[in-house]
């Protein structure tokens, strides 16, 4: 399947360059929890989108590949410092389908990750935390498709007059491989469950404020912790979470980050997740500082993240980042170093 994959690609880099858009973001981390362990990660995201139909209609295409030295990481800490942080893979499958555009509506069919569209907000995006771009009130409590995997769907955007409102349908078990029972192409809702989520956000002056939810009705995985409730009787489970995001400019320079989301649902993993931040642009570095906490069923967690991004050429930055954790009596310093670079 990944030799099918790159000849997708290959199909595309035939397309005439018009009606081409492709994009490879390099990134190299390095990590330390200043005592015993370091690691290095080396990220590389491939992505194709070729218009085959009067540019209304497109085949979109992404994989990511990752390596890194240390399995196990740097750190114990509940929500994933690093959010780049999951394992060696090698062009796991993100994104893979068709979409259509037409004025002011959009429909995709096909393998996506929920993150790419949901949680790319420009503010929380400038964060390194694992859990500044997600809501864990959503990922830690199904197999949902954000970052390193994806799912089989549907997905429909409709913008209007600084209005979006976008919803999507897709299975309940998220996969990052072409085959067996972690493929994304698996649709199996009986088995596997369905996982819906829409929002509404309003952009206006430089300042977002999105409200949005997620519905999850199918069976706690393998992959999620040890603690989740798993019914013995094969009956479903179902998980409700609601989340919102404000980005508030307060001047042309600086903004202000709000996060909040709760899960209602019995037995959830993660069940009230909040944060607050502020980030500031000097020239060619953007400064953040975010704060979060997060309840689970097993524990609680803050996370504090100081970081700098600086940007040496156009498709080019460093960013230093230092994490302040404190996973119930556990506490991690974390330092990591990070570089991108973009064609």
């Amino acid at each position: 399947m990944k030799i099918l994959l790159l000849s997708l690609f290959s199909f595309a880099a035939s397309a005439p360059l018009s009606a081409q858009d492709f994009h490879a973001d390099m990134t190299t981390e390095v990590e330390t929890n200043f005592k015993d362990k370091t690691n290095w990660l080396n990220l590389l995201k491939l992505s194709f989108s070729v218009a085959l139909c009067k540019e209304h209609l497109y085949l979109d295409l992404a994989t990511f590949s990752l390596w890194e030295t240390r399995k196990s990481g740097v750190s114990n800490d509940y929500q994933t410092f690093s959010d780049i942080f999951t394992g060696n893979m090698l062009l796991t499958p993100a994104t893979i389908g068709l979409r259509w555009e037409n004025g002011k509506s959009s429909l995709f069919l096909g393998v996506q990750k929920s993150d790419d569209s949901y949680i790319a907000y420009p503010g929380a995006g400038l964060f390194t935390n694992s859990s500044a771009g997600a809501y864990p009130t959503m990922s830690m409590n199904s197999s949902i498709p954000v970052y390193p995997s994806a799912a089989l769907g549907i997905h429909y955007v409709y913008s209007s007059c600084g209005w979006t409102a976008q919803a999507s349908v897709l299975n309940g078990k998220a996969g990052s491989h072409f085959s067996g029972g972690d493929n994304v192409f698996r649709f199996c809702p009986k088995s596997d469950g369905v996982f819906s989520i829409a929002t509404v956000d309003y952009s206006a002056h430089g300042s977002i404020y999105m409200l949005g939810s997620s519905f999850y009705s199918g069976y706690v995985h393998p992959d999620l912790p040890v603690d989740s409730e798993t019914p013995d009787d094969g009956s479903r489970l179902n998980r409700l979470a609601f989340h919102g995001y404000a980005e508030q400019q307060v001047s042309p320079s600086a903004k202000l980050v709000f996060q909040a989301s709760a899960s209602p649902s019995h037995g959830a993993d993660c069940t009230a997740y909040f944060a607050v931040g502020a980030t500031k642009k000097v020239k060619q570095t953007e400064l953040g500082v975010i704060s979060n906490y997060a309840h689970f069923s097993f524990g609680k967690e803050w996370a504090t993240e100081a970081t700098a991004k600086i940007t040496l050429f156009d498709n080019m930055y460093i960013q230093p980042a230092l994490d302040f954790i404190r996973s119930d009596g556990d506490t991690n310093v974390i330092g990591l170093f990070r570089a991108g670079y973009s064609l």
